[in-house]
Formats: structure tokens, sequence, C-alpha cells
């Protein structure tokens, strides 16, 4: 079966797709006011939402943001009327132009949606490539990690089932340890939105570190994992869908240098 972006039409009208939905607004952002519309839900087909997607990336332009944290995020700007959208697969946003704090990086290019169809390249392919080229940003990631509800892990002693020989042979005397400390979310929970967890899962293994922890219960072997830090958090992910972060200042893990 073909998928819906496949079967957007030939003429689409920003205007309209823009004023016939509900916006919400970024409640948990507060300190970075923005309203968004996700794919096939709330009322916006997946339709119309792939074919505003396409629109977007025919007739905007690069910018580059820059988080509270001075994390730069490039991506596609489209200008209408007194806002600018742009796209994270499966959201799309909007802000006030006024309010804005993104910076254009191709000057070559017109700011405002003036253009029109453009009738060489088909809302098919654009469509596509906008959906295949959108990835979570710095700013939705913060959207998410404000969104799930973090979950303290329980400090129960681990190492229970071993024998004091195993223990002696495991750590060098016979004790109980504790896992260190740290929150985490998983995928399944009804409160997690599973698009935007697994976003936000190839970000961390995208613009985070290589890293190699040795867990207290088990000096002798090491693990690595990809690390990434966001507002005095550390993130990693736990396969198959556990997500975990500890405050960076208590990062338990060694970087591995490049």
């Amino acid at each position: 079966m073909e998928k819906s972006h496949r079967r957007t039409p030939v003429t689409f009208d920003p205007v309209t797709f823009v004023e016939s939905h509900d916006w919400t607004f970024a409640k948990t952002m507060p300190h970075i006011p923005h309203e968004y519309v996700v794919r096939g839900k709330n009322g916006c087909a997946e339709g119309g939402w792939d074919a505003f997607a396409a629109h977007i990336a025919r007739h905007g332009y690069k910018a580059r943001w820059t988080s509270p944290s001075g994390r730069h995020i490039d991506n596609v700007y489209l200008e209408l009327r007194d806002w600018r959208f742009w796209v994270i697969s499966p959201v799309i946003n909007r802000e006030r132009i006024e309010n804005s704090t993104t910076e254009r990086l191709d000057l070559g290019t017109t700011a405002a949606d003036r253009s029109g169809p453009n009738p060489s390249r088909s809302e098919e392919a654009t469509a596509e490539e906008a959906v295949a080229e959108a990835r979570i940003t710095m700013r939705e990631s913060e959207e998410f990690i404000a969104s799930v509800p973090w979950r303290n892990v329980k400090m129960i002693p681990v190492g229970h089932g071993l024998t004091e020989e195993e223990a002696i042979k495991r750590w060098g005397e016979y004790h109980h340890i504790t896992p260190d400390p740290h929150e985490y979310v998983i995928k399944e929970w009804r409160e997690v939105d599973t698009e935007q967890f697994d976003a936000f899962v190839k970000l961390i293994k995208a613009d985070g570190y290589r890293g190699k922890y040795v867990a207290p219960y088990r000096p002798d072997y090491v693990m690595t994992n990809h690390y990434l830090e966001i507002d005095d958090w550390c993130y990693w992910f736990i396969y198959p869908k556990m997500l975990n972060r500890e405050r960076a200042e208590h990062r338990k893990h060694e970087p591995i240098p490049n």
C-alpha cells in the first residue's frame, strides 16, 4: 500500500492549510514560544501535512537556530505572513517572525513565500525529501525531554543471586552493590510519544560522543555507548527501549577520544 505522502495534490495552498488547523502552543517550553501541528493527530491529515512539509522544503531557506544552551541547529524555514515555519518530522512548527532568533544562512534565496508552485519538481518527491531529511532538533528534544515522566531507578542491591565464591571471584570480596543513581524512561509507557522517542535516540547516536562505563556491580566488564549532554543532563540509550539520564556533573562514564 502506498504511503499517504505519495498521494499529495499537484497544487497546494499553504495559507488554507495554516488557517484550517488548530496550532498547539508548546506549553512545556514557554521560554522558546512556538506552536505546532502533528502529522496524523488532532485533525491534521497526513496528506495535508506532507504537502505543507514539501512546500516548506521547496520554497523555504536555510537558517540556523541557537538554543539557550548555545547549540546550533540548521533547518529549512518558510516565512508566510507573520509566521516562520519549519519541519521536525512528524511535527511542523511555527513561531512569530518578530520573535524569531534564527539566522539566515543562504542569503541568495527569497525569504518570503512568493515563489508559487514549481512545475519542475513533484510534490511527491519533495514531500519524501522533507520527511527523510527532517530530524529532531535540540529545540524539539528539549520539548520531548520535558514531556516524558522520568523515574528514578530503584536502588536495589545487585548480586543477591551470586554465591559467596562467585562474588569473591568477580569483586574480590563478598558484598552487595547498588546501581549508580540515574533516571529512566521506557518507550512503551503510555505517556511517551514513540516517534519522538526514536528520533531522540537517533540524535544521541548522531550528535553524541562515545564513552565507556564500568557498572559498580560488574567491575570486570566495560560497556561502551553513545552519550549526549543537554542542559546539564547526560543522556544514553539502552537497547531495546530504555532511555536514561543523569546529571552531567555526576556522570560515571569516561569519554573515548576520537
